[in-house]
């Protein structure tokens, strides 16, 4: 039966009350290079439920925990926000049964080319066999802690070079590629984003710190939020090659506003200001296009909501800093 041969559950009722689903030993030892069977990302996403159990080895290319065969699996919407493989072009890896020095340094979020063997698993099974056998409550570890759907149990892992896969532009995308949409004109918060906008571009030519730090809630008593906002404010206010250094330089005043597609409900946007005469063809159509490398032609921020214990709910900005990303197209 599949399943067996798929997970031994560690499961022990312990204080830590977290659990692996990993597979057994002997399973683990046969899953390597001579017995995995060469298939591809999306043959597997494309029917995960024909593969699960399976000793795979892809050739792909990795990007934090996620794998994928080219920039399809990063831009294409999943059917299920919290199950990434119902894209049919994308899995997840769990790097936990490798040696520490092994495990992918998912902070850097770079895209590098993979040679990946592990045996095909899915969250929603890992959750109900540790569930069912457990003797206290659990709470699943790796990847599906957080994600539902198909992915590796990863047994061996090599990794190369970076890889080159050009970010999306809007006229190229595919209708099904992005999950950003412009804003509508009648949306609850644009005027507030735009405020929000205009007055980033003005503390940022004003080279205004103080006013950066009342825009990323620097008086919020939260230390990893006020550490992720000074380590923002230097890059913007930085003097080397930044989309910010070139906003500076810049008198454009066009400026777009996107949601999530399908929910413009809830106050979670970006605001985008474009650094170069116009940006009209070369606009963000997803949240990984918002990482503000260089190269791209946009400075861009996030808008939401924080609840502050002392004041409520605020509204604040968040500059990503990324220091990998997508090519920039010519």
């Amino acid at each position: 039966m599949p399943m067996r041969l798929l997970f031994a559950l560690l499961v022990a009722a312990v204080a830590t009350g977290c659990a692996h689903a990993s597979p057994s030993a002997e399973n683990a030892v046969l899953c390597n290079h001579h017995h995995a069977t060469l298939t591809t990302v999306q043959t597997v996403a494309h029917a995960p439920s024909a593969w699960v159990g399976r000793c795979v080895e892809i050739a792909a290319v990795t990007r934090a925990w996620y794998l994928a065969d080219n920039v399809d699996g990063f831009y294409l919407r999943p059917a299920d926000p919290i199950a990434p493989s119902s894209n049919g072009a994308i899995l997840g890896l769990d790097t936990s049964g490798l040696a520490a020095s092994q495990h992918l340094d998912f902070s850097q979020r770079q895209y590098l080319d993979a040679d990946v063997v592990g045996r095909v698993q899915d969250c929603a099974s890992v959750r109900q066999m540790i569930e069912s056998n457990a003797q206290i409550l659990t709470m699943v570890d790796g990847y599906c802690h957080v994600n539902n759907g198909a992915y590796l149990w990863v047994t061996h892992l090599r990794v190369g070079p970076g890889h080159a896969l050009l970010r999306q532009l809007p006229a190229a995308a595919r209708d099904d590629y992005g999950d950003l949409q412009p804003a509508s004109a009648n949306w609850a918060y644009r005027d507030a984003v735009q405020s929000l906008a205009e007055r980033f571009v003005a503390a940022v030519r004003a080279q205004d710190r103080s006013a950066l730090e009342q825009l990323h809630g620097f008086d919020i008593d939260d230390p990893y939020l006020k550490e992720k906002a000074v380590r923002a404010i230097d890059y913007i206010l930085a003097a080397g090659p930044s989309p910010f250094s070139a906003l500076r330089a810049n008198s454009s005043s066009q400026i777009a506003i996107f949601t999530e597609r399908g929910d413009q409900d809830e106050l979670y946007a970006a605001a985008c200001v474009c650094t170069t005469s116009d940006c009209s063809a070369r606009w963000p159509i997803a949240w990984i296009d918002i990482d503000n490398l260089p190269t791209r032609p946009y400075a861009c921020f996030k808008v939401l909501q924080f609840a502050d214990w002392n004041r409520g709910l605020r509204i604040i900005i968040e500059t990503p800093v990324e220091r990998y990303g997508l090519t920039e197209p010519p």
